[in-house]
């Protein structure tokens, strides 16, 4: 039998602490989170990013999260989620790509 993984994403608006929150969360109950992924994406871009981005960066987050999920921990907590990703491009762009729907 399969071990079922806990998933809690913590949303919200950025620089709301929600990195710290999930980082001290992971210590208390001795397991792993996986931060917010575009963030990484963003500071390493050498140009604006575009709608296009946002795909890539859900397709390395949803990867980050599988890498997680197969450490086989209870419980996984996450940052961010594809959740916020779907809010932003809303906002943004007033559309979302079917692969991050």
């Amino acid at each position: 039998m399969e071990k079922t993984v806990t998933k809690i994403a913590i949303i919200g608006a950025e620089s709301t602490g929600k990195s710290y929150i999930c980082k001290h969360l992971a210590k208390k109950y001795k397991t792993l989170f996986v931060k917010e992924y575009a963030r990484e994406y963003l500071s390493n871009l050498n140009s604006s990013y575009n709608y296009n981005d946002l795909e890539k960066i859900a397709m390395h987050q949803l990867k980050k999260e599988k890498e997680a999920i197969n450490q086989k921990q209870k419980i996984v907590f996450f940052d961010t989620s594809l959740l916020t990703i779907k809010i932003w491009s809303n906002f943004k762009y007033n559309k979302c790509s079917s692969f991050i729907i």
